[in-house]
């Protein structure tokens, strides 16, 4: 049968034939202006069907000068079915058609966005010239290709004179729906464009509950402005997760207070915030500049528990440690209560950052601990495993951003300008 088929298609083809590789039950022929594949079915009546179209596309392929075709033929018991492939690269990019005998045959490649695009600027322009003008190429290869093209599709697109170039109905359709194939195409690689940009697409954004009150949503906010076509999703997760989370790929940056653990991922500092303890506005040190670390030695001290941030925990121990004291720890009642409830019931004072100074109750006092003591740092963190072209337009917004570095210490002038402040408050209540 392979050498029925060969033999049929060396007839009208005039091409030649190699061996390209015997094995055992199969015959392989290889021939420069065909291919063929494999297909498991019944092939038995196939080769006349493939000579009755040879025939008639013989010519044809003569002139479009095709680039590729094989034929295999296996020894199969069941026979083996192939199909044929004509086109400049026999990638099966064209039309298949099947034939009487159950051979899938492929006819003339898919139409290039080239080819669109000439025959748009022909059918607009009515003249070859100047169309080739407007896209750049000699006029030659535009004719060429709109030869090609109308070689492709079997039908003449545009009637040429010497005089003038009139648009045929298969043209103008190929113009009309050209068109909007090619502002579609256009939109496409512009939002592929701007996606490897990171102007577009999704970022998880991961962070802890205490970064959701400041840091957090002015990213977001800043993210929004810059990139509209950026989705930006949150998830706030207990900042011993993030790392995790990143390395999962749950999330794509992380935004965590005391950094511990950064195996295979990379941190930067975004920020410092100067860290104070949190009285009530008649407690004695509440109109102090700032204070040492040791003076809490005899107060309580509320604290969350270790689990919720161990870094943090363990550094409050140490530093406390190390200015000669063991302190007396209570647990809140409420992680990141907002009303500063175990503060106003007395139970004790609370170890903060500066930034919760501007959501303190008009009751309560934020004062400074001296000499930067548990100074917190806010870290950006992200993993180099996964290629996210909106994290990194993100990461680079962040950086822009400007941050303010809120002192350890308070000025002298600024502190007995609150202590002025507040002893004139004092005097005016009746």
């Amino acid at each position: 049968m392979g050498q029925q088929l060969a033999g049929s298609l060396e007839e009208g083809g005039g091409v030649r034939r190699d061996a390209v590789g015997l094995e055992r039950g199969t015959v392989a022929v290889a021939l420069e202006h065909r291919v063929a594949r494999r297909r498991p079915a019944d092939a038995s009546d196939g080769v006349a069907a493939v000579r009755r179209l040879r025939a008639r596309r013989r010519d044809e392929a003569r002139e479009r000068g095709v680039y590729g075709i094989g034929a295999a033929v296996g020894g199969r018991e069941d026979g083996d079915d192939f199909e044929i492939c004509h086109g400049r690269d026999a990638t099966g990019r064209g039309l298949r058609r099947e034939t009487a005998g159950g051979c899938h045959v492929t006819i003339g490649a898919v139409p290039e966005l080239r080819h669109l695009r000439y025959a748009v600027a022909v059918a607009e322009e009515l003249n070859f010239t100047r169309a080739a003008a407007r896209e750049g190429v000699s006029q030659q290869v535009l004719s060429a290709q709109i030869r090609q093209l109308e070689e492709e599709l079997g039908v003449r697109l545009f009637d040429r004179s010497t005089r003038q170039v009139r648009v045929t109905d298969a043209g103008a359709a190929v113009a009309k729906r050209g068109r909007a194939l090619l502002r579609e195409a256009e939109g496409l690689w512009n939002d592929v464009r701007r996606l490897g940009a990171g102007q577009a697409g999704v970022l998880r954004f991961g962070f802890g509950r205490s970064a959701a009150f400041h840091t957090a949503p002015r990213l977001v906010a800043a993210m929004a402005d810059a990139h509209p076509a950026v989705r930006v999703e949150v998830s706030e997760l207990p900042s011993p997760e993030l790392p995790q989370a990143l390395r999962d790929g749950r999330i794509d940056v992380a935004l965590a207070r005391w950094t511990a653990d950064a195996e295979g991922l990379f941190v930067q500092a975004l920020r410092r915030n100067a860290t104070g303890i949190v009285v009530r506005a008649d407690d004695p040190l509440a109109d102090r500049a700032e204070l040492e670390l040791h003076e809490l030695a005899d107060r309580t001290i509320v604290l969350h528990e270790r689990a919720a941030l161990p870094a943090r925990y363990d550094a409050v121990l140490a530093a406390c440690s190390a200015a000669g004291f063991t302190p007396r720890l209570i647990t809140p009642r409420i992680a990141f209560d907002p009303t500063f409830a175990d503060v106003v019931e007395g139970r004790g004072v609370l170890l903060a950052s500066a930034l919760v100074r501007a959501s303190l109750p008009p009751d309560l006092r934020w004062v400074a601990l001296a000499g930067g003591a548990l100074e917190e740092r806010i870290d950006l963190m992200w993993s180099p495993a996964r290629a996210v072209p909106a994290r990194d337009a993100f990461l680079a917004l962040a950086r822009a951003l400007p941050w303010s570095a809120p002192a350890a210490t308070t000025s002298a002038a600024h502190a007995a300008a609150i202590r002025a402040a507040r002893r004139s408050r004092r005097h005016r209540r009746p």
